[in-house]
């Protein structure tokens, strides 16, 4: 840890009202981190993506010239 950060201002979460509505909200939760490979987040990627064109072309139908 550098010497220069001063945390002697420095409140708990709990103390700021939107880090308290956060941690409220979370209760009964777990974080966990995962290691995935970048090959399969880039087919996930893909897999959304497409859905969301289809869906956008759904609602959003282009208008032809006639």
């Amino acid at each position: 840890m550098r010497k220069e950060y001063d945390f002697s201002r420095a409140r708990k979460a709990g103390d700021v009202p939107h880090l308290a509505r956060l941690q409220a909200q979370s209760r009964g939760k777990t974080r966990i981190t995962i290691m995935l490979d970048n090959d399969m987040l880039e087919d996930r990627q893909r897999v959304v993506l497409s859905c969301v064109k289809r869906k956008l072309n759904f609602l959003l139908p282009v208008q032809r010239k006639k």
